[in-house]
């Protein structure tokens, strides 16, 4: 009996120092997921400007009028623009993607005023012309739109609202339509329905069963963020309205792919529709065409790059744009804008 004491006390010992270092690597875990999910998002959501390698046209180039104003967000001023058509329809407002801006839609902005629709454009929170250290979170334009549904309500001209959203843009743009049950159509435009789902997604492309481990933490941090309907689904946003919805898919995009656009989600608004275009993540809009200038232009870039080194001296860059063709670059496909034109025309008859 005496015998056997020491070596189960020994045992009893190992056991604990086993307890004690498993809970120690847990807490570590817990500890240090907590804190990369908490910091992640302020690299991920960084601010977005202009750089020089844009290839947008500059505004100020095309020596038309627009206004400026200016509106809260949360802590910050947002920058927005307002274009007045003469005896206009109702008022179309764009909602940029993630890291792009209102300036990157110009050529449909100038369409859509020159068919008798005045628009209302904004650099959301941390991008562009608005206020914000960073961009916050892929729900953050929902909230943007919400403050600037607000301003335009109170501070333009009555007039009937529709909304064109683009990726992000277009999440944000079918997650108010309860708020802002008055809209009176929205096209969603390369939409993902769940900021989660798509962040998670992306996450695991790159670091594979990896990222699953930090899902809890993640949706904790966006949780403190944006708080419970930080992750509200665009389907289900759609369906708990009956607002005229053109949901817009592009067949080749590879950045909001099948599982993670609204339209596999279950939208059973019988006001909504789902049509697919031939174009990649930020070409619905655009011909075939203009898409293929951009990818001609981007390797150009590349290979500057390869001469240069990541900085590109300033005449290089002058050059480079100077040679721009922005009338091909910016062919606007005429279906496509028919399409979403008849969906706005037809809401204000």
């Amino acid at each position: 009996m005496a015998g056997n004491a020491a070596p189960k006390g020994r045992k009893g010992r190992v056991l604990r120092k086993v307890a004690v270092t498993l809970l120690f690597i847990l807490l570590f875990y817990i500890v240090f997921s907590t804190a990369a999910a908490l910091v992640a998002p302020t690299l991920i959501f960084s601010r977005s400007d202009v750089g020089a390698e844009n290839l947008e046209i500059a505004f100020s180039d095309l020596g038309l009028p627009r206004t400026e104003v200016r509106f809260e967000s949360g802590a910050n001023e947002l920058m927005g623009y307002y274009y007045e058509a003469e005896g206009a329809k109702g008022i179309v407002v764009f909602v940029h993607g993630f890291h792009s801006g209102a300036d990157a839609h110009l050529p449909e902005i100038l369409w859509f005023l020159d068919r008798g629709w005045s628009v209302f454009a904004f650099d959301g929170t941390g991008t562009r012309g608005s206020e914000g250290a960073g961009t916050v979170g892929l729900a953050q334009m929902k909230y943007d739109l919400l403050c600037a549904l607000d301003f335009i309500k109170s501070s333009l001209p009555a007039q009937p609202v529709v909304l064109y959203g683009h990726s992000q843009g277009a999440y944000a743009a079918a997650a108010v339509l309860n708020d802002f049950p008055e809209i009176r159509a929205a096209a969603l435009i390369a939409g993902f329905d769940s900021p989660l789902d798509i962040m998670m997604y992306h996450a695991r492309a790159r670091v594979g069963v990896l990222a699953d481990t930090q899902y809890p933490f993640l949706a904790l941090s966006n949780y403190l963020t944006f708080g419970a309907e930080g992750n509200e689904s665009a389907a289900s946003s759609i369906n708990a309205g009956d607002t005229p919805v053109l949901i817009i898919d592009c067949a080749r995009d590879e950045i909001v792919t099948e599982e993670l656009r609204i339209s596999t989600r279950g939208v059973t608004d019988p006001n909504a529709k789902v049509v697919s275009v031939d174009s990649g993540h930020s070409g619905a809009w655009l011909t075939d065409g203009a898409e293929e200038y951009a990818r001609e232009l981007e390797a150009e870039l590349s290979e500057l790059h390869e001469k240069y080194g990541a900085d590109l001296p300033d005449e290089a860059i002058e050059d480079f744009r100077s040679r721009i063709d922005y009338a091909r670059l910016w062919e606007l496909d005429e279906s496509f804008m028919e399409r979403v034109l008849a969906l706005y025309d037809a809401a204000v008859r």
